[in-house]
């Protein structure tokens, strides 16, 4: 049984772009403003299929939740922007349109 911990939209937004900004740091990557329409596989340099499943990982480990490898693109492969990614974490996890867990 996972550990849930009450957890809102921005706090999700945050857990994301502190693992996006750690990844990049080890690649050794300079880390632009991530913002809602910043598109990590698109946007941030050398962020490629794997650094997404490392991503996903760290993710699921701050967030005591599983989440789906393919978090930051739809099905055709297209790259998600950070708004969509967080749409979907909060999803997963149960944060309701208020911003807290259900």
């Amino acid at each position: 049984m996972s550990k849930k911990t009450a957890m809102t939209r921005d706090e999700v937004r945050a857990v994301l772009t502190e693992v996006l900004v750690e990844i990049q740091d080890l690649g050794g990557e300079e880390v632009p403003e991530i913002d809602d329409q910043t598109c990590p596989m698109k946007d941030l340099a050398d962020f490629d299929s794997l650094s997404a499943m490392e991503a996903v990982t760290q993710l699921s480990e701050r967030l005591s939740e599983k989440l789906d490898p393919t978090l930051f693109w739809q099905k055709d492969r297209t790259p998600l922007s950070i708004e969509e990614i967080v749409d979907r974490i909060c999803r997963t996890i149960g944060v309701g349109e208020g911003g807290s867990r259900e």
